[in-house]
Parts: C-alpha cells; sequence; structure tokens
C-alpha cells in the first residue's frame, strides 16, 4: 500500500473530504462569493464546467458555508425528464406524499416553497446535469422562480451542468428562462500557480507535510491535466502508487510523464 510507503494517515487524493477541508482555489473563492450574492437576491444562476472541473466539489462548499436557518437546499442529482417529474422529486426532497395530479403536485410544490419562504427560509433548488433537462421542465422552472411572495421571489435556482449547458438555456425557445438568469459561471481548472498548492494541500491533509511532487513533476501534471481536479486527482495517485512501487521518495519529472502515458 503506497500510504504505509510515504506515512500516511490517511489516503490522500479521497473525493470524499468534508466540505470545509476542500482547497480553495481562487476562482472557485470567488465563484463562490458570487453565488452567496445570487442566493440572496434568488436569482437563477447557470455553474458550467467540464466534467471534473469541480462543480460538485463547489456546490457542496456552497451548501456547507450558507446558515440552515436562512436557506434550505433542494438537491435533484437527476435531471428531471418531464413536469410532472420534477415536481414528484422536488416533494420527495421536501418529504411530501405525491398526489397523481401534475397539477395538484404543482400546486402542493408552491405550497411548501411559500410555507419555507414564510419561515424565513429560501428554498434552494439545485439541478445537477441540467444540460440533459428537457425544455418543458426548463420552462416549469422558470415558472417556480417566477412565483412570488409578498412582491419578492421565493425560490433561488441553481442550474449545475456541461459547457453546453449555456448553449441549452440560451436557446429561442427559453428566451424568457435566460432572460431572467442572474449569473452566469463558466468554472475552469487550477492554474500553473495553484496545481503545486493543490497537491501540497491534499498531502498534508494527509498526514504528509514534505513535498511529494518536485517542481518539474508538478509542471507535468499541469501540463497533462490542465489544472482540472479530478484528473490531478487521478494522475497524482497513480504517481505515488508508481513511486512506492518503485521504492522511491519523491516523485519526479520522468515517473510524472510515464504515468500520465500510461493513463492516456
Amino acid at each position: 500500500m503506497f500510504e504505509a510507503h510515504f506515512g500516511f494517515t490517511a489516503t490522500p487524493f479521497r473525493k470524499d473530504l468534508p466540505a470545509m477541508a476542500l482547497y480553495s482555489a481562487r476562482l472557485h473563492a470567488q465563484v463562490l462569493q458570487q453565488m452567496d450574492y445570487a442566493l440572496a437576491q434568488c436569482q437563477i444562476v447557470v455553474l458550467c464546467g467540464e466534467t471534473g472541473s469541480g462543480k460538485s466539489t463547489l456546490l457542496r462548499a456552497l451548501v456547507a458555508q450558507q446558515s440552515p436557518a436562512r436557506y434550505r437546499f433542494l438537491v435533484l442529482a437527476h435531471p428531471p425528464a418531464a413536469p410532472r417529474d420534477l415536481y414528484l422529486d422536488l416533494l420527495n426532497v421536501l418529504g411530501e406524499s405525491a398526489p397523481w395530479s401534475t397539477a395538484e403536485a404543482r400546486t402542493r410544490t408552491r405550497q411548501r416553497l411559500a410555507a419555507l419562504a414564510e419561515a424565513g427560509r429560501t428554498p434552494v433548488l439545485v439541478v445537477d446535469e441540467a444540460q440533459d433537462v428537457p425544455v418543458p421542465v426548463l420552462e416549469q422552472l422558470r415558472l417556480l422562480t417566477a412565483f412570488e411572495l409578498d412582491g419578492r421571489p421565493v425560490l433561488a435556482l441553481v442550474l449545475s451542468g456541461h459547457p453546453e449547458l449555456a448553449r441549452h438555456v440560451r436557446q429561442k425557445s427559453l428566451l424568457a428562462l435566460s432572460e431572467r438568469v442572474g449569473l452566469w459561471l463558466q468554472l475552469l481548472g487550477l492554474d500553473r500557480d495553484e496545481t503545486p498548492r493543490y497537491l501540497q494541500h491534499h498531502l498534508e491533509l494527509a498526514g504528509c507535510v514534505r513535498p511529494l511532487f518536485t517542481p518539474e513533476a508538478t509542471n507535468a501534471v499541469f501540463q497533462t491535466t490542465k489544472g482540472i481536479p479530478r484528473a490531478v486527482n487521478r494522475l497524482a495517485t497513480r504517481c505515488l502508487q508508481q513511486a512506492a512501487t518503485r521504492g522511491r521518495d519523491q516523485v519526479d519529472a520522468e515517473l510524472a510523464e510515464t504515468v500520465a502515458a500510461e493513463l492516456n
């Protein structure tokens, strides 16, 4: 096991880190600040990024930094295929029984959202993989965000997905929705300067304070992964495994490039 070879107290580059232990990249910190304001204004947010760019991680951090007394997050991990599915999924997340009628399900959903708002908790609906949400469902989401209580919107909406999500929302048939989007975000990878800090952050979380990647190896990791966190995690883990197998105390550029070629 490579953990024992390097003296780790935990496996580095794990996906299940607590939200508050996640590395705070500059761009991610800026995005979280912008999203915090958007939620306070009950806006629609469109968050786009390549697979592995950290969208789910960022949303975990967003939920963790908000007060449960102020917000109620309603997370739909799978895109609803039809309007009825949307309301049934929402009622399920809200802990409500679902009526057979779509119209009744819509009414009951609005009642529950209004009740949350009246209690001082803003409902925040988060839809992942939103590039796959059909147009009729997106139109229903727009109508939900247009629902007001005492002149104030009741619901904040976060649509998260691949880069094509922005094009999907901007199509002509969804003009009314795209015009109401308050925040368009594009999530990019770590930059060249942040990559070594990201690697070291994860090593320290695993109990290792000394650098295990040479500067040249770190540069090879960045060049191969373009700073995409999931790709960095995968390559870094494989490099450490290979270094342990070869009895090495560090990952150098030659090893990083060899492992990168094998993974590609």
